[in-house]
């Protein structure tokens, strides 16, 4: 409703259905504006909630998001992603010696 900027107040139930509303004072073509700017918004809001709610969707974007960083660290600092791998390796080893020797207790 870009033509009238009156906003819509929360009201009572008591008040919804004794006072009248700021739809009641719309013709049909300003009522029917505000129900398709109304049914836009609530499909976006839905649309939203549904992208946050789906798990396998957001952990794609997760990983697409990482993979990212690893070539832009690969191409701007390629030696620190060689030794943050060469920890990795080695803190693995460590941890498999570990489970090696308490299982040999």
């Amino acid at each position: 409703m870009s033509s009238n900027p009156t906003r819509l107040k929360k009201v009572s139930e008591d008040d919804f259905f004794t006072e009248p509303s700021y739809v009641s004072t719309l013709n049909n073509a300003q009522l029917q504006e505000h129900l398709l700017e109304t049914r836009a918004k609530l499909t976006s809001t839905l649309d939203q909630l549904e992208d946050k709610a789906d798990i396998p969707k957001q952990v794609g974007k997760a990983k697409v998001r990482l993979q990212a960083r690893f070539r832009v660290m690969k191409e701007e600092q390629p030696l620190l992603l060689l030794g943050i791998g060469v920890g990795a390796v080695a803190l693995a080893g460590v941890i498999i010696a570990g489970v090696f020797r308490s299982g040999r207790r």
